[in-house]
C-alpha cells in the first residue's frame, strides 16, 4: 500500500491577529513508497497508528499573504517556541528527544525531529498498523499591519508588529500558545493515543501482566478435573481469536477502501496461539474501558531571544 497524507487546521483569532496552523500529517502504510495519496480525511478507526523510527516536522509560514523565508523563520521566536514547547511537555507526551531546528537540504524548509519513548507496537503480532512519519506545519498569520508586495521579506514591518520576529510580543505569544496547545491536545494526543500522552504509557505498564494472567488461566485449566470447564475455556479463547482476526480484516478492508488501493495486498492476519489471543483481547478491553485523561500542557511564557542549545 502507498503512503498517505491528510490535512488538519487549528485556528486562533484575537483582537490583534488571526493565526491558522495548517498541519499536513504524513503516514506510512506498509513499505515506504514514492506514491503519496493526499486524503481529505484521517484514516478509518481500527487502524492502529504507531511512531516511525523518528518524527520529522517541517515549519513554514506566511504573513498577511506573503511567504516568510526559512531563514527568517529559523531566526524567529516561533521556531524556538515549538521546540521549547515539545521539550517542556516531553515527559507527558512520551517524547525522548527533540532536535534543534535546521534548514533541510532536501526540502529547503526549517526542519526538526523527535524520537518517541515507545516507537514499537505494544504487542506482537499486531493486526494492522500505519506509522506516523511526520508533520508539515504552516503558520498562517493575518495581522492589522499592511503588507507591501514590493518587500516580500517583510523588513518594513516594525519588529513589534511582526509575529516572525526574534522577540515575540505578548499578544502574538498568547495566540501561539493557544494554537500550539490545541495542536498538541487534539492533533497529537487525541488523534494518536498509541504515540502521545499518558494513556499509552499506562497501557505499557499493564501489558506485561497480560502474559502472567494467561499463564494463570492456563494453569487453572490444566489442573481442573472438570472437562466441561476446560472445553468452555478453550471455546472462549477460540472466540477471542476469531474476533481479533475479524476486526483486523474489517480494518484492512476499511483502509483499502479509504485509499482506494489494495494492489498487491495480501492481508491474512492469524493469531498463532491462545496466549496471544488473550493478550490482544485484554489490550482491546483496556482501550474500550480505560478513559483517556485530559492532557494538561505546560506553557512557554518567555519570549526573549537566547542562543540555541547544541545537542
Amino acid at each position: 500500500m502507498p503512503s498517505i497524507s491528510f490535512k488538519s487546521k487549528v485556528r486562533t483569532v484575537t483582537n490583534s491577529c488571526a493565526l491558522t496552523m495548517i498541519v499536513q500529517h504524513r503516514l506510512l502504510v506498509g513499505q515506504r513508497s514514492d506514491i503519496i495519496h493526499r486524503m481529505k480525511q484521517s484514516p478509518p478507526e481500527g487502524v492502529d497508528i504507531i511512531l516511525a523510527s523518528q518524527l520529522v516536522i517541517t515549519i513554514s509560514g506566511t504573513l498577511n499573504g506573503a511567504r516568510v523565508s526559512p531563514e527568517n523563520i529559523m531566526a524567529s521566536h516561533i521556531a524556538r517556541h515549538l521546540v521549547d514547547y515539545l521539550r517542556m511537555n516531553a515527559d507527558k507526551l512520551g517524547i525522548n528527544a527533540v532536535s534543534n531546528g535546521h534548514i533541510s537540504e532536501d526540502t529547503g524548509l526549517l526542519t526538526l525531529s523527535c524520537t518517541g519513548s515507545r516507537p514499537f507496537p505494544i504487542s506482537e503480532p499486531h493486526p494492522l498498523q500505519a506509522k506516523l512519519a511526520g508533520f508539515d506545519i504552516r503558520y498562517v498569520w493575518q495581522t492589522h499591519a499592511k503588507s507591501d508586495s514590493n518587500q516580500p521579506d517583510q523588513t518594513h514591518i516594525a519588529t513589534a508588529m511582526n509575529p516572525f520576529s526574534r522577540h515575540l510580543s505578548l499578544p502574538y505569544l498568547t495566540a501561539v500558545n493557544i494554537t500550539v496547545e490545541r495542536f498538541v491536545t487534539f492533533q497529537l494526543v487525541k488523534r494518536y493515543p498509541l504515540i502521545f500522552g499518558t494513556w499509552c504509557k499506562q497501557l505499557d505498564i499493564e501489558t506485561p501482566f497480560f502474559s502472567s494472567i494467561y499463564a494463570s488461566v492456563h494453569n487453572i485449566m490444566e489442573r481442573s478435573p472438570h472437562t466441561d470447564f476446560q472445553v468452555t475455556c478453550k471455546k472462549l479463547l477460540k472466540l477471542c481469536r476469531r474476533r481479533i482476526e475479524k476486526s483486523a480484516d474489517v480494518a484492512f478492508d476499511a483502509l483499502s477502501t479509504y485509499i482506494e488501493s489494495a494492489e498487491g495486498a495480501d492481508f491474512n492476519f492469524q493469531i498463532s496461539n491462545d496466549a496471544e489471543a488473550l493478550k490482544l483481547s485484554m489490550e482491546r478491553f483496556y482501550r474500550l474501558g480505560m478513559k483517556r485523561p485530559h492532557f494538561k500542557v505546560l506553557y512557554v511564557a518567555r519570549s526573549e531571544h537566547r542562543p540555541q542549545e547544541r545537542h
